[in-house]
């Protein structure tokens, strides 16, 4: 493994565990106010359409699209919203 993939581990592990706080909370919230069961039936829901639209996703990726436009615009996204939080930090700090 090189140190350009551990690096992206490193990075991605911290994001994913606050994600995945955000989400245990809507669901203990959605689940203490209505009822479990439906919570769940619902979190199972969300759970295959992730699983059904990563994998669709992913291959179209992989296959039609070139890695170069891939990253140019996702490079470009990046781009927009950062210089947007940094727009808003900028003002809150003013």
């Amino acid at each position: 493994m090189t140190a350009a993939a551990w690096g992206l581990g490193a990075a991605v592990l911290p994001a994913s565990i606050v994600e995945m706080v955000e989400a245990l909370t809507i669901v203990m919230a959605m689940g203490m106010t209505r009822s479990w069961r439906s919570t769940l039936m619902g979190v199972a829901a969300a759970l295959v359409a992730l699983a059904a639209f990563t994998a669709a996703a992913g291959y179209a990726l992989a296959t039609w699209l070139p890695e170069a436009a891939l990253q140019l615009a996702i490079g470009g996204l990046l781009l927009i919203f950062g210089l947007q939080w940094l727009r808003k930090a900028i003002l809150r700090s003013s």
